[in-house]
């Protein structure tokens, strides 16, 4: 397989973000990589995309099991962009080495699409809506051939602990956004001691051996050198395009620089995302998942400890009218 995990800067976890600002006539300035926390709010019930509730994500680097690296311009404190790898896989990530992280990210969304009239769960054969990477995220296949909702308590939702996304947030001073936002994802509950066994991990055999009848298609995904991934996990991408998201500076820390910053959906009712998968690598051809209303979320970024959820400040930030792409971290 070639699979270019790296090329594309995802995740082996769960991938969270790029954002991306256009500042027209600054250049590039020098900055300063720090260990941060990351909370998502206590009353998180309105948002899509939610935390696990264990309290702030704290970067390895401070005692925690998750990478939180906040880049800071020199000059004046100012948001350059972050790393948040929520739900380490891999040993050796950045410095994180010798972890494996027990945080996870929730999505509280059908997150395929699919009805439950588009797919009667009685045999390996009664397949529907004809897509088993689209389907095996709202049902997995059990060892004696059956299906099994996911979330029976809430269908379609992936709220089980399996979801791992690295998030990589941008402010891009003096150039012109990069691509188009997105969130990257990949999906197993139990990545150690064996990784991609577990029933709904998913990987490539996996979605494979779905249906009995497929066509056996080869998908990006997240082992291959120089990578070494856990698992064959295959590789989803959350489309936002290019507006929706706002980061701003809420609480100023040491010297007046600001040290807490919230980063959120706009919750435009005409925002669309787009879920997709990629065909034998990053560069194959794009599969269409499903379509619907832009996932929401929100949470805090802080380079101190945080514990309680931050107030916006009334004076607006040059740090907004970003976009947002989740995933892309390993070759930052």
């Amino acid at each position: 397989m070639k699979k270019g995990f790296v090329s594309m800067i995802i995740f082996c976890v769960l991938s969270l973000f790029i954002i991306s600002i256009a500042c027209a006539g600054k250049s590039p300035q020098l900055s300063t990589s720090k260990p941060g926390y990351v909370l998502f709010p206590t009353d998180e019930s309105p948002y899509a995309i939610q935390s696990d509730k264990g309290g702030p994500y704290k970067d390895c680097q401070l005692g925690g099991t998750d990478q939180v690296e906040i880049n800071v311009l020199n000059n004046d404190g100012s948001f350059k962009y972050l790393r948040f790898y929520a739900g380490v896989m891999q040993q050796r990530f950045f410095n994180c080495s010798n972890v494996f992280s027990p945080r996870y990210v929730n999505f509280h969304f059908n997150v395929s699409g699919v009805s439950a009239s588009q797919l009667q769960p009685l045999g390996a054969d009664d397949q529907k809506s004809g897509n088993a990477v689209r389907e095996i995220l709202r049902w997995y296949k059990t060892a004696t051939g059956s299906y099994e909702e996911r979330c029976p308590t809430a269908p379609g939702s992936i709220i089980d602990g399996s979801l791992h996304a690295p998030i990589y947030v941008h402010v891009a001073w003096g150039y012109k956004p990069p691509i188009t936002n997105f969130i990257q994802f990949v999906l197993d509950p139990t990545p150690s001691p064996a990784p991609g066994t577990a029933l709904t991990a998913v990987t490539q055999s996996k979605v494979d051996g779905f249906y009995s009848s497929d066509n056996v298609v080869d998908y990006w995904d997240t082992q291959d050198p120089p990578d070494n991934e856990c698992a064959p996990y295959v590789c989803y991408t959350l489309a936002y395009g290019d507006s929706g998201i706002s980061v701003q500076a809420v609480q100023n820390g040491k010297n007046g620089k600001p040290a807490v910053w919230i980063v959120k959906t706009t919750n435009n009712p005409n925002d669309q995302a787009h879920l997709f998968v990629v065909t034998n690598d990053f560069s194959g051809t794009h599969v269409q998942v499903a379509d619907y209303t832009a996932p929401s979320f929100e949470f805090a970024v802080s380079l101190n400890p945080i514990t309680v959820y931050p107030t916006y400040s009334l004076a607006p930030s040059r740090d907004n009218n970003a976009s947002i792409t989740w995933g892309e971290i390993k070759a930052r």
